[in-house]
């Protein structure tokens, strides 16, 4: 399995930055479950209210708030068959036995806003129960980009991360060398995307950045024609 990179962006120095390039190429990764607690309590998850065990959060129907989820079914101390997917059949997000607790947290869930489908088995004294099948909208977000580099008339340099997880930390991060970094913004999303002014750039005549958010890509770039231009976008 794939993981994702940092994202890069060259900040060579020039008096007027007058183009921007991107050329984006994300390939997404499928989920993980992750074993332990739930992430937050779920209202109606202590006991169902028949012998079979029933999807409570999130709310069946509903929008996923991003791409990191923690599916969970009432407990109906039983044992349970989940299956997650983007398309019927085709078992490409979760499909697998879940004994001993009644969730499962995934990662990396699609967010292309498209249906996502679950199925639930509950299996009681050695037999499985009736089916339960139940839809969700995936979220929508932009790919991780790092874009619109520009000097200030005070020679500060600055740049837009694009497509960050409101509500997510996103710590940025500059080098010389691509290989020693150092954090010069930690910032909490309130949107999808965020402003980044780096004052120290206008003592060196090249740098590059790299933002870490819940979402990233890795983008190198390069000087051409007197233009930074980012050129090519992957998850390594």
């Amino acid at each position: 399995m794939t993981h994702a990179g940092p994202a890069l962006i060259d900040s060579h120095m020039h008096s007027i930055v007058s183009h921007l390039a991107l050329s984006v190429a994300l390939q997404f990764v499928f989920s993980l479950a992750w074993p332990g607690q739930a992430q937050t309590p779920c209202p109606g998850s202590g006991t169902c209210p028949g012998s079979v065990a029933q999807m409570v959060c999130p709310p069946p129907g509903t929008t996923l708030a991003g791409n990191d989820v923690t599916f969970t079914c009432c407990n109906a101390n039983a044992d349970y068959f989940l299956e997650i997917e983007s398309v019927p059949g085709a078992h490409d997000i979760f499909y697998a036995l879940v004994s001993f607790q009644n969730f499962v947290h995934l990662i990396n869930l699609p967010t292309n806003g498209g249906t996502i489908y679950v199925t639930l088995w509950t299996q009681i004294h050695g037999q499985w129960q009736t089916t339960l099948q139940y839809t969700y909208t995936a979220a929508s977000f932009l790919p991780l980009s790092l874009a619109a580099p520009t000097l200030g008339t005070n020679g500060q340099f600055q740049f837009t991360v694009s497509g960050v997880t409101p509500g997510r930390t996103n710590v940025v991060q500059s080098s010389l060398n691509l290989s020693n970094w150092t954090t010069i913004s930690t910032n909490v999303a309130v949107s999808n995307s965020l402003q980044i002014i780096d004052p120290a750039a206008t003592d060196f005549n090249r740098r590059f950045y790299r933002s870490r958010g819940a979402l990233t890509v890795r983008c190198r770039s390069m000087e051409q024609n007197g233009a930074v231009v980012a050129v090519t976008s992957t998850q390594p």
